[in-house]
């Protein structure tokens, strides 16, 4: 996926795409507030909300912190990028941001396998 094919996206479908990369699975699913379910990985069982990755900066910390440290190089490149090249900004990136840059790095990663 790269910045285009992001920012046609709708933001719940932003959010799926990062729960998927997460590992979650059957995130398609809605409760009754229409908000999108999944698998955690790893559990068996209920279907909770997936994480709010684009507004919620501790839900962002916990897939960053899932990544080896060749992804993290790759991700912090790219979230220098998405911040206009400020490392100033990239410590206070929004959690948009930061899903933007892990869904750019995971997704290339991925494809290079």
């Amino acid at each position: 996926m790269n910045h285009g094919q992001w920012i046609k996206l709708l933001p719940e479908e932003q959010r799926m795409v990062v729960a998927e990369l997460c590992g979650w699975t059957s995130v398609k699913q809605r409760n009754k507030d229409d908000e999108p379910l999944g698998k955690p990985p790893n559990t068996t069982g209920e279907y909770p909300v997936i994480p709010d990755y684009l507004n919620d900066l501790n839900d962002m910390y916990e897939a960053e912190w899932k990544m080896t440290e060749k992804q993290r190089e790759e991700y912090n490149k790219k979230l220098w990028k998405i911040c206009a090249g400020s490392e100033t900004l990239t410590i206070s990136a929004r959690a948009a941001q930061r899903a933007e840059a892990f869904i750019l790095t995971m997704t290339k990663l991925k494809e290079q396998k």
